[in-house]
């Protein structure tokens, strides 16, 4: 059985705490298509849409994602922990856990 996203959500949330980044997790937003979670870490803007693996994001979600890489930020659309390790490395964040 999958994870559900809210599962994965908190597990992500978690792991950037443990590298000290900062999190915020919209509840309601005043547009639609926001990522999930948007962090600093490392000095690096990230916007992370969050989903079950097998599933994609819509059309406006790779829009915003796309905004934020526009803007000098990161965005990453994770099925997993792991999916956000890997995009933090290959933007140079340094993984000490």
């Amino acid at each position: 059985m999958r994870a559900p996203e809210s599962k994965i959500q908190t597990d992500i949330i978690r792991y950037v705490k443990s590298l000290t980044g900062y999190v915020l997790r919209p509840i309601t937003c005043t547009e639609a298509g926001h990522p999930d979670i948007i962090c600093l870490v490392q000095g690096t803007m990230f916007g992370i849409e969050v989903k079950q693996p097998g599933k994609k994001p819509t059309a406006l979600q790779k829009k915003r994602l796309e905004q934020i890489e526009s803007a000098g930020g990161c965005g990453i659309v994770a099925h997993s922990v792991d999916d956000v390790k890997k995009e933090f490395a290959k933007h140079g964040i340094s993984i000490i856990i």
